[in-house]
């Protein structure tokens, strides 16, 4: 019979019959916080042993957290703790198995509503994480998925949105707008990225160079507001309104005009994007060192006189000024026939191709020695060439002779999701997608402004994208290049049982029964069902369970992992 009593902490220790082995200490700082503020809520389940102390046979968790406290100073040691003992006649396994599995977890929503109404209640978002022992930034996330639309909560609450989804539509606080997504997308079937993607796909990143240019305090001080991704520890915020934030650039570009225009120039204008439509030509200037060191170039005012600057929005947001241009109107007017009267131009000889070709080679020589000697200059150039055919070129080259060739592996396969591979690899695709300029021709001069790590990050991804270990029907599986790609495997540490994970519509519904049966046989899985007696269908799910309680991998992987 089990009976209710206080007992001493110090006479507590724990059981061997408690059956939680697992993830034990995980939160136990917040429920020792928690056990602080509002006392022990559920008794301990214990049982007598010799010496007059007793085992913690149920409530383990609460056990250590009691004693976490009395290590900190927060309670005596001999504190004395409500128990319930057990009789001779309790199971003590049982008893921890009940305690452990009759329990049902609070739905995360209910979760997020509960902390909603301590707000409502007067308690701040400070007090509120203090009382539960978790960080200010947990409490405001969870009052941030409460805010999320009643409709898609309900959803959520149904089991047809996961957790992650949920995080993603609370990026944007306007209920109309994430039922439209929700709508639009299908949300059930939508990945996080899909979702966060619609939601802020006329809002402005902090981290975009427009951004950048207009700052967060002028936008905020123009009566903008800031949305923020709770979610997204990687992402400062946006700013959604992107018709300001147009506005705001618009107005710094134009007092930028005016203050270079103060120089001289002939001409100036601002471009919020670049434009390409317009071939200028060059004014060469003079340099001249600095206090600082550095080159700064010189204009005559003939040069002003005849040329203009371009203002646009650098890489990093800052004011990108590029002096010294000549607008086409101008060159044609400085090459045309002289009048009657005016001294003739003198005229360039004629130098031959082979010449030409010489001199040519000459500069190329001299231009690989430079390379040579400037590792950064090197690593952006090959950066730049292998990246271009990844990322749009549209007619922009390289003069390095460096080519990178990328086969589209995810059209290959049927179903994607058999291997996690795919989506990171898209992810990673997706990231400098994002990063890196819109238009091909800023490419190289991106990549001359990146530290060495940016560049050999951005470099291994697209090297990556060059791996081409697909065996096809012409293949024999001792080629060259698969063998290259089993070293690289090996040197990779491949482990493909970690990223493959077969289903049977990917995998095994494309295999005959006997292939089946084979497949079991070399896995040496223990079949339910006798193959030949039922569909295929039935027949290859049977077979994919039974494997799937195995270590088995195909013969290619173990291959490719193997060599």
């Amino acid at each position: 019979m089990t009976t209710i009593q206080t007992i001493a902490l110090n006479k507590l220790f724990p059981s061997k019959a408690n059956v939680r082995r697992t993830d034990s200490g995980e939160g136990l700082a917040e429920l020792a916080n928690s056990i602080a503020v509002h006392g022990l809520r559920q008794n301990l389940n214990v049982k007598a042993t010799e010496g007059g102390k007793f085992e913690v046979v149920a409530g383990g968790r609460r056990f250590r957290a009691l004693k976490l406290l009395a290590k900190q100073g927060a309670m005596p040691k001999n504190f004395e703790v409500p128990c319930n003992v057990l009789g001779e006649g309790d199971d003590a396994v049982e008893i921890s198995l009940v305690e452990n599995t009759m329990r049902v977890a609070m739905h995360p929503d209910d979760q997020f509503e509960a902390f909603q109404q301590l707000v409502q209640a007067g308690k701040g978002v400070e007090e509120i994480a203090a009382r539960f022992g978790v960080t200010p930034s947990v409490v405001e996330r969870r009052l941030k998925l409460a805010k999320v639309s009643p409709k898609l909560r309900a959803v959520f609450r149904a089991g047809e949105l996961t957790l992650d989804q949920m995080m993603a539509f609370a990026v944007s606080d306007d209920h109309e707008q994430q039922e439209e997504a929700f709508k639009n997308l299908q949300s059930w079937n939508s990945t996080p990225r899909d979702i966060r993607a619609v939601l802020t796909q006329e809002a402005v990143p902090l981290s975009h160079p427009l951004a950048r240019f207009v700052t967060e305090a002028s936008y905020i001080a123009a009566g903008g507001v800031m949305q923020r991704d709770l979610f997204d520890e990687q992402n400062e915020g946006y700013m959604p309104d992107r018709g300001l934030v147009l506005q705001l650039a618009s107005h710094k570009l134009e007092a930028a005009v005016s203050m270079i225009e103060a120089e001289g120039w002939k001409w100036v204008k601002a471009e919020m994007e670049r434009d390409y439509s317009t071939n200028y030509g060059r004014i060469h200037p003079t340099y001249e060192e600095n206090e600082e060191g550095e080159r700064v170039p010189l204009y005559d005012e003939d040069d002003k006189a005849r040329g203009g600057a371009i203002i646009r929005i650098g890489h990093e947001g800052e004011l990108d000024v590029t002096r010294g241009l000549v607008h086409p109107d101008d060159v044609k007017a400085i090459s045309r026939e002289p009048e009657e009267g005016e001294s003739a131009p003198k005229e360039a000889a004629t130098i031959p191709a082979s010449v030409i070709r010489e001199l040519s080679a000459h500069r190329t020589a001299a231009i690989r020695l430079a390379m040579a000697e400037n590792p950064q200059v090197a690593l952006a150039a090959t950066v730049h060439a292998v990246a271009l055919p990844l990322f749009g070129n549209h007619g922009y080259h390289t003069s390095l002779d460096i080519t990178l060739r990328s086969q589209r592996v995810a059209d290959m396969v049927t179903v994607k999701a058999d291997c996690k591979a795919h989506e990171a690899m898209a992810d990673h695709a997706a990231y400098w997608g994002e990063r890196l300029p819109s238009h091909p021709a800023d490419l190289f001069a991106w990549c001359l402004e990146q530290p060495q790590d940016v560049l050999l990050a951005l470099l291994a991804y697209c090297t990556a994208s060059s791996v081409n270990a697909v065996q096809d029907k012409f293949d024999n599986g001792n080629s060259p290049r698969l063998a290259h790609a089993s070293v690289l495997a090996e040197f990779l540490a491949l482990d493909m049982a970690s990223q493959w994970q077969p289903s049977v519509e990917g995998f095994y519904n494309k295999l005959s029964k006997a292939a089946l049966l084979m497949l079991a046989k070399d896995a040496g899985a223990t079949l339910s069902l006798v193959v030949g007696n039922v569909k295929k269908l039935e027949a290859a799910r049977d077979v994919m369970q039974a494997i799937a309680q195995t270590n088995w991998l195909p013969q290619i992987f173990r291959n490719a992992e193997a060599r």
